[in-house]
């Protein structure tokens, strides 16, 4: 159970590391190719929750349906740090504000990056409700939640 769990941890945060320096200094250009990428990567990632629902593979359906939620997940980053889905808020948070208006500003700066996710969670559900294997879905909350 431990492996699992740590395999998660470190494929999720070793994945966000590497997309944090490659979205460092992006231009217009290398944008778009990091959203086209990345969007063929979560059409594959949902294919693969779709294929690896049939749990007739024994644990290769459990990795398999893991590592489509990650693909799933690359999209996610990916379009919330290059910019493309974050919140209304672009500015920053205000100077010598109290902690509920940061708290407001911040949520405004996330918001519909959290509802992209909440979006794509429930297509991940609707894909694997009537399968034996949930992984993915699972899988693709916890990320959530880390």
């Amino acid at each position: 159970m431990i492996i699992p769990f740590a395999s998660t941890v470190v494929i999720w945060w070793l994945g966000t590391i590497l997309l944090l320096a490659f979205t460092r200094n992006l231009d217009v250009l290398k944008t778009r190719k990091l959203m086209f990428v990345s969007a063929l990567l979560m059409q594959l990632g949902f294919f693969g929750l779709y294929y690896f629902s049939d749990d007739s593979m024994g644990s290769l359906s459990a990795y398999g349906s893991f590592f489509s939620a990650i693909l799933v997940w690359v999209w996610l980053e990916s379009s919330f740090l290059a910019g493309w889905i974050t919140g209304s808020r672009k500015t920053p948070c205000s100077p010598n504000t109290g902690e509920f208006t940061r708290l407001t500003q911040a949520f405004q700066a996330v918001s519909h990056h959290e509802l992209h996710i909440a979006i794509l969670a429930v297509l991940i559900f609707l894909i694997t409700k009537d399968s034996v294997n949930n992984v993915g879905f699972v899988a693709f909350l916890i990320l959530w939640g880390m």
